[in-house]
Formats: C-alpha cells, structure tokens, sequence
C-alpha cells in the first residue's frame, strides 16, 4: 500500500490481481489483519478495470479504513 486516504488506497502492483480475487491485507499489528474478495478496481486514472497489471498503480476502494504500513497478497489456504 503505497497511499491511503479514508477508504481509498493505492496500491503497488507486483502481480495481476482479478476481481473477485480474495486478498489478504497484513498489517505491522495482527489485530487489523482481514481478507477481501476484490469487489472494485481501478487505474491512476480512475478508470474501473477488472485486472491490474505488474509494475503499475492501482486504486482500490475497501469496506473499511486500514492502518499505516499494510501490504497485501493473494489469499493462499484457508
């Protein structure tokens, strides 16, 4: 997570995430740890996309606010 504002971030992109892709969100406190299906993407330009691309920014909208320092993954196991 590159920037955060309210319940937008910018992410950036080091593999192709899909919608409907579930992600986990890491934080430096386990306490904020969730995962979410990606239900919405979007490019720099705003522009609703349905997979990102290596080496690019995307905006994603999430249900909550998260904390500083995050990263995210793709959901690996139950």
């Amino acid at each position: 997570i590159v920037r955060q504002s309210g319940f937008e971030i910018d992410v950036q992109i080091k593999a192709k995430i899909l919608l409907q892709e579930e992600l986990e969100f890491i934080f430096p406190n386990r306490i904020y740890d969730f995962v979410w299906k990606v239900d919405n993407l979007f490019d720099e330009d705003y522009n609703p996309i349905n997979f990102t691309k290596p080496n690019s920014i995307a905006k994603i909208y999430l249900p909550k606010k998260v904390p500083p320092n995050g990263i995210l993954r793709k959901k690996i196991g139950d």
